[in-house]
């Protein structure tokens, strides 16, 4: 493994880490969410500043933009196509029925999470594929 895939590596972690503990900020009961994520946020912007993001330019490693590098993986335009037609209209429709409230927060950040993870998921992979190079 190449000292920029470790670098790599360790800033997935990390802001997985971050995901994660907003998620749970968003979800909890606390009462000054406002600032947790505020603070949250400050500390992501400052790691992300010594992250190098030059091959950040696009999706995958040759930077494509986003319907090339779909039109690239027949699975994953398959997935995308499946869930935009069956499972994020019933999310949609969900998150309108219940109103505001703890059960449309979470559909709405599975929703979203659901529909760009695969995409940021196979990019990524791409991407460490091409810094071992």
């Amino acid at each position: 493994m190449s000292n920029e895939q470790r670098g790599l590596v360790r800033y997935w972690i990390f802001s997985s880490a971050i995901m994660l503990i907003g998620i749970y900020i968003v979800l909890s009961d606390i009462e000054n969410k406002q600032i947790a994520l505020i603070v949250l946020m400050i500390l992501f912007s400052i790691v992300s500043l010594f992250q190098d993001f030059s091959h950040y330019t696009g999706y995958g490693d040759k930077g494509k933009r986003i319907g090339a590098f779909i039109e690239k993986y027949p699975l994953l335009k398959v997935y995308l196509v499946i869930y935009c037609a069956t499972i994020l209209p019933f999310m949609i429709y969900r998150i309108g029925s219940v109103g505001f409230g703890e059960t449309s927060e979470a559909l709405s950040v599975s929703s979203f999470f659901l529909l760009i993870g695969p995409v940021v998921v196979v990019s990524e992979r791409e991407r460490y594929k091409k810094l071992s190079e």
